[in-house]
């Protein structure tokens, strides 16, 4: 047997073993690379939490909270990305569970610079709740923080 049909036996249209395993192996790091390059484009183009002012924020807190929204509401927390939609739901479905309405935000203790959301509403049965949910304003986004008013 000749040194080239030792190379090429078990091959293939003459190409060596080893030429099919390079092809393979650039494949599989291409797709890889590619991968990783969708993931972060869109990760990148995932819109920042909150919203570009107080009184925005003020508004569509309570809107979100008053519809029982967990999409809305899910916009204007400052929590991870890959917990907010499940934290947003389970707000909402305690607000639901409780029965609650006529839900009013405002923000303390300045309007212009606020730290704090105070929620004040009305359960099913007639009695009220409030409650306080920290502000923060990051890179010009104002969200709400669950985090202690400090």
């Amino acid at each position: 047997m000749t040194e080239a049909n030792r190379r090429n036996r078990g091959s293939r249209c003459g190409a060596p073993r080893f030429a099919r395993g390079k092809f393979a192996l650039v494949v599989a790091v291409t797709l890889l690379v590619t991968w990783i390059v969708v993931v972060t484009v869109l990760i990148a183009r995932l819109p920042e939490a909150g919203v570009d002012s107080p009184e925005e924020l003020r508004g569509k807190s309570e809107s979100a909270l008053n519809t029982l929204d967990a999409g809305q509401l899910e916009e204007l927390v400052d929590y991870p990305p890959n917990g907010a939609k499940n934290f947003a739901k389970s707000y909402v479905d305690e607000l639901r569970a409780a029965g609650s309405h006529d839900i009013a935000v405002t923000l303390a203790p300045d309007a212009r610079a606020p730290r704090i959301v105070r929620v004040t509403g009305r359960r099913t049965d007639g009695s009220t709740f409030s409650f306080s949910v920290t502000v923060r304003e990051h890179e010009g986004r104002w969200r709400l923080e669950l985090t202690p008013p400090l």
